[in-house]
């Protein structure tokens, strides 16, 4: 074998071992692109560019069909149609996915009305917490579990600390009323979520009242007295988990007016 034949060999062996051991070589010098990028770039020419809004979107739907526990990078590989190893160059791992589906979440929350009271702003906002859970039974824990914090949800907070302070709270009071309405709302979207179950809410207003009845019975201790019963019948019988959450609103917004018109008074007296 002549000296340049050795060479060619040597010079070809090297380039399929470059094929093989060096996908994250740089293309743009002629040499091997990764598979995952491959992969992405086959897919970018059959429809939209793979983004980070496409990942939290496809996720957001596999979590809404099959659950939290569904959600893999591989399972999310699948759904937008490229190799798992593509989504990695979006996102960091699952955490960032994760993220981004809570942030996808708050940014369907809708924006404050500047011309609304505070109290019609509070009750939008709640009813807007809510409605979160009920769109997205599964997903909505996250805005929980996860601390996220994106634009939508900061203006909507500044918005409503803004009217209550022109309604004649002060700060510190203002915030605290933000976050027990945010723990109320989350906390009844999640009671639903977990405590109704499948069928879910819509499954209990669908009983009739033996129905309620007797499925409440199922929950009660044996030899417990009647009057403990009655009471029983008389708090869960005729649960109307709407009517619920809209009393328990207008109690809390009761009590934020009465500290509304006490800080008021205390801003006239100075």
């Amino acid at each position: 074998m002549s000296i340049r034949s050795l060479r060619r060999r040597l010079y070809d062996d090297r380039r399929r071992s470059q094929r093989y051991t060096c996908p994250e070589t740089n293309p743009r010098i002629g040499a091997v692109m990764p598979e995952a990028a491959i992969e992405e770039r086959r897919d970018e020419g059959e429809r939209a560019p793979l983004t980070r809004e496409r990942v939290f979107e496809a996720a957001l739907a596999v979590v809404d069909d099959d659950g939290l526990e569904a959600l893999s990078m591989r399972r999310l590989g699948t759904a937008l149609g490229v190799d798992p190893m593509a989504v990695y160059r979006h996102v960091d791992g699952k955490d960032a996915v994760l993220d981004g589906v809570a942030g996808l979440l708050w940014g369907e929350l809708p924006p404050a009305d500047a011309g609304e009271d505070w109290a019609d702003g509070l009750r939008s906002f709640a009813r807007g917490v809510l409605g979160l859970f009920r769109r997205h039974p599964h997903a909505a824990p996250l805005l929980i579990q996860r601390f996220v914090l994106p634009r939508p949800a900061l203006e909507a907070v500044h918005a409503h600390l803004e009217a209550l302070r022109a309604a004649g709270l002060d700060e510190p009071r203002a915030a605290q009323i933000i976050r027990s309405l945010l723990s109320f709302a989350m906390g009844y979207g999640l009671a639903e979520v977990t405590c109704l179950g499948e069928p879910g809410l819509d499954g209990w207003e669908r009983m009739s009242e033996r129905e309620r009845l007797l499925c409440m019975a199922r929950g009660l201790p044996e030899g417990v007295p009647g009057h403990l019963i009655d009471a029983a019948a008389a708090v869960y019988a005729e649960c109307d988990p709407e009517a619920c959450f809209e009393s328990g609103l207008e109690l809390f917004l009761a009590g934020v007016r009465a500290q509304c018109a006490e800080g008021m008074r205390a801003r006239r007296a100075r």
